[in-house]
């Protein structure tokens, strides 16, 4: 056993069959990474956690419950990923980084892990299933400036103007994913962009997006460098060199590879020396 006191990093798979007693005598004192992927009991998450007091980084998969009042207070990011209800009641001031993905779970649980974690500069939330007016607000009063990263990829009835709200109160935002959303037209990225003219990264994977989209967002993005469009249609060619000559600041485009192939036919790379163009991985 001596020699799990200098692991980093711990994993747990089929988690279901672990229980209590199975980890007695067990500590992980310089551990800084804990994952557990499976149904985890509550109180085999606690144990380990208990195990852990260096953790930075948490990681729960498909666990029905998750609670994490017994994180240290040195962790810094923490992921729920599958569950159905998740319990915070303990103030985190060190969390930076929250990811809530795949859970099916009221707002007013999120909302109790928000205002457990107030100092979260980095937020996905992803594939929850709903985004209610109330949501957007509570985040964007919640976060504010603070907020630096955004994803609420893939959120389904996302109402375009509760999440205009969390733009106006997040003025801050160098990276934001709305990949697989429904508000992806102009005036709505525009808006988006309006509210963050310090935007870098922006993600519109799995969207629809016309040529009339494309040319808002060149009008409208002044300092974006990086823009991800995986799998998106509803552009034509026009539309797609009309943003690689319009956006001045775009340093690089990532799509998928036919797009590429279309892209070397036009030789974009004479157009503009300086993108740089990459495959999705």
């Amino acid at each position: 056993l001596g020699n799990l006191h200098c692991l980093k990093e711990i994993a747990f798979t089929n988690c279901e069959d672990l229980d209590v007693e199975s980890l007695s005598g067990l500590s992980f004192p310089k551990a800084t990474s804990l994952t557990l992927v499976g149904n985890t009991s509550i109180s085999v998450q606690k144990a380990l956690l208990r195990m852990c007091p260096t953790l930075l980084c948490y990681s729960s998969s498909w666990a029905k419950k998750v609670d994490l009042n017994e994180l240290p207070h040195s962790v810094q990011s923490v992921c729920a990923h599958g569950c159905e209800l998740m319990r915070m009641t303990s103030v985190k001031d060190t969390v930076e980084k929250l990811t809530v993905r795949d859970c099916v779970i009221h707002e007013s649980v999120l909302a109790s892990v928000v205002a457990c974690c107030p100092h979260v500069r980095d937020l996905h939330l992803e594939r929850i299933g709903f985004h209610t007016e109330s949501i957007m607000f509570m985040l964007g009063e919640a976060y504010g400036e603070r907020l630096q990263r955004l994803s609420i990829f893939h959120c389904k009835s996302v109402p375009g103007g509760g999440e205009i709200c969390l733009f106006e109160k997040c003025t801050a935002l160098t990276y934001l994913n709305l990949g697989k959303s429904s508000n992806t037209d102009g005036m709505y990225l525009a808006t988006v962009l309006y509210y963050n003219p310090t935007l870098q990264t922006l993600d519109l994977s799995h969207s629809t997006m016309t040529d009339d989209t494309l040319m808002l967002l060149v009008a409208a993005a002044s300092e974006l460098e990086t823009l991800i469009m995986c799998d998106s249609s509803g552009y034509t060619e026009e539309g797609l060199f009309a943003l690689i000559q319009g956006c001045a600041s775009l340093k690089l485009l990532v799509v998928e590879e036919k797009i590429i192939s279309l892209l070397w036919g036009h030789s974009w790379d004479i157009m503009r020396p300086d993108l740089q163009v990459r495959a999705f991985v």
